[in-house]
């Protein structure tokens, strides 16, 4: 499971992860908190060690979700085993040496590049995107 915004009441922070640890068959009604009811799905360990049932509520309003696989935007901040990135032969701009630094530094132990090895190369020669950036934030800061 994945946090997608903060939840100050439960100290779990937008990207906490989480493994699902009980999945009820049917909601079971819990009091989540002074005067609120809520409807539990099952019970959730977080990357914090904490304990905590997975809402209803969150779960329609998008405050958390599955994260069989995470975007490295998400992955921010995180440590994996192993992570597998894929690196399409297609122009983008988003892959870049920057990107590709940012997945492949997820990885505690095994990294897997899946594309080919002569376009991972050229990804991780060229000049990164952010360099090649045009914007117009230089003009819209002049003129202030």
């Amino acid at each position: 499971m994945i946090m997608t915004s903060n939840d100050r009441e439960r100290g779990l922070e937008r990207g906490s992860l989480g493994t699902i640890i009980e999945a009820y068959d049917n909601p079971l009604p819990i009091v989540a908190g002074e005067d609120r009811n809520e409807l539990s799905l099952g019970l959730v360990q977080w990357d914090d060690e904490s304990l905590h049932p997975i809402l209803l509520n969150d779960v329609d309003n998008a405050l958390i979700q599955l994260s069989y696989c995470l975007s490295v935007h998400q992955a921010q901040g995180s440590k994996f085993e192993r992570v597998i990135i894929p690196v399409p032969d297609i122009r983008s701009l988003i892959i870049d040496r920057y990107w590709l630094y940012t997945a492949a530094t997820r990885a505690k132990h095994l990294v897997i590049f899946v594309g080919k090895s002569d376009h991972i190369a050229k990804v991780i020669s060229e000049t990164p995107k952010s360099r090649s950036r045009v914007s117009a934030l230089r003009p819209m800061l002049e003129r202030l």
